[in-house]
């Protein structure tokens, strides 16, 4: 997420995981795509205080950050950095699942639906599966402030499951009059499950 700080225009601290990492002497670049979407190069140097550059150096792809720096625009091209003032490690990646967010990837072929089923909250950042999510937020959003303004109640309807999410005991079975051939149980959710 992108934080700009008020008391100061291009200041600002940014959320996000590393993708890439480049050292060269005393000086580390990494490559961090945004929780909020978007990539920016983070420049630290090894006499930025508040950084422990030894351990950035080492710290393992997809590991996530938060950093606070100044922004600036590098030359003509009008691309941005993150100069590093502080970093703050959230949390270091156990195991690096080979997880490929490039935009080149088509995270909707079939050929790839095991690996990405099997890495699905990674594969969340995928910039074509983040653009969507975020245009159905807009549209649900949309959708319950029009609602909201007519004076429309949303309403969750219970949720029938072949399998209980709570305890046993306290779930709600009973078979459907419409399907004869029903042979298992179908319970009935006291509440919306994820």
């Amino acid at each position: 997420m992108f934080i700009p700080r008020p008391e100061c225009s291009n200041e600002c601290s940014i959320i996000g995981w590393i993708i890439a990492r480049r050292a060269h002497r005393d000086i580390l670049f990494l490559d961090l795509r945004m929780a909020q979407g978007g990539e920016i190069q983070v420049v630290i140097t090894r006499e930025t205080s508040g950084v422990d550059f030894d351990k950035l150096s080492k710290l393992p792809l997809e590991s996530s950050i938060i950093v606070t720096g100044h922004v600036i625009e590098v030359d003509r091209s009008h691309k941005r950095e993150l100069q590093a003032d502080q970093v703050q490690v959230v949390s270091e990646a156990t195991h690096n699942p080979r997880v490929n967010l490039s935009r080149d990837f088509d995270c909707f072929d079939p050929k790839n639906a095991d690996h990405v089923l099997s890495n699905r909250h990674l594969y969340l950042r995928h910039p074509k599966l983040a653009a969507i999510i975020r245009f159905r937020s807009l549209v649900m959003r949309t959708m319950r402030q029009w609602f909201d303004q007519h004076s429309v109640i949303e309403f969750t309807a219970p949720v029938l499951t072949p399998v209980p999410l709570y305890e046993d005991r306290t779930a709600i079975s009973f078979r459907l009059d419409c399907d004869a051939a029903q042979k298992d149980p179908i319970f009935l959710t006291q509440c919306v499950g994820l």
